[in-house]
C-alpha cells in the first residue's frame, strides 16, 4: 500500500487499454495496480463494436516512476490486447 505521508510526491499515470475479455482484463490490471501500491483515481470501461472493450484508467504513482515499465507490466496479460499511455491532463 502507498504511504499516507502527504509530503510524498505523486504523479498521475493515464492508460487506455483494449481488453479481449473485459472482466478478466480489468481484474488483472486492477490486481497489479493494487499489488504495485498504486492509488486508483478513475476507471471507465466501455464495450467496443468488435466485441472487445476499452478501459481508461488513471492511477496515482510515486513521482519518478517508470511509466513505460508500468505500461509493459499491465500489457503482459492474455486478456489485455494493448495498453497505451494517454497525455490526458490529470
Amino acid at each position: 500500500m502507498l504511504d499516507d505521508n502527504p509530503t510524498l510526491q505523486r504523479d498521475v499515470l493515464h492508460l487506455s487499454t483494449v481488453l479481449v475479455d473485459p472482466f478478466d482484463g480489468a481484474i488483472r490490471i486492477l490486481g497489479d495496480a493494487q499489488r504495485f501500491g498504486l492509488d486508483l483515481i478513475a476507471l471507465h470501461l466501455e464495450p467496443l463494436p468488435d466485441r472487445t472493450s476499452r478501459m481508461r484508467i488513471s492511477l496515482r504513482v510515486p513521482a519518478g516512476s517508470d511509466a513505460e515499465l508500468l505500461r509493459s507490466r499491465f500489457a503482459r496479460h492474455g486478456a489485455v490486447a494493448s495498453v497505451e499511455r494517454s497525455r490526458k491532463a490529470g
